[in-house]
C-alpha cells in the first residue's frame, strides 16, 4: 500500500467519523427539543449522510 492510498483511506475514515459525530449531535438536539424517535429518524434520514438506514436506526435507538 502506498502513501497516497493510506492518506485517502485516512481522509475517508475522518469524513465518516465526522458524519457520525454530526448525526449524533443532531439526534441529541432533536431529542432535547422534544422530538420523538420517529420524527428524529425522519429528519436524520433527510440529511443524506450516506449512512445506511440500519445504521441510522441504530444511532437513533441509542438515544431513545
Amino acid at each position: 500500500m502506498n502513501y497516497e492510498t493510506k492518506l485517502l483511506e485516512r481522509q475517508q475514515l475522518g469524513k465518516k467519523q465526522g458524519i457520525t459525530e454530526t448525526v449524533n449531535s443532531t439526534i441529541e438536539q432533536l431529542k432535547a427539543a422534544g422530538n420523538d424517535e420517529q420524527e428524529t429518524y425522519c429528519f436524520i434520514q433527510k440529511l443524506n449522510t450516506g449512512l445506511s438506514d440500519d445504521t441510522l436506526h441504530e444511532m437513533v435507538d441509542q438515544y431513545y
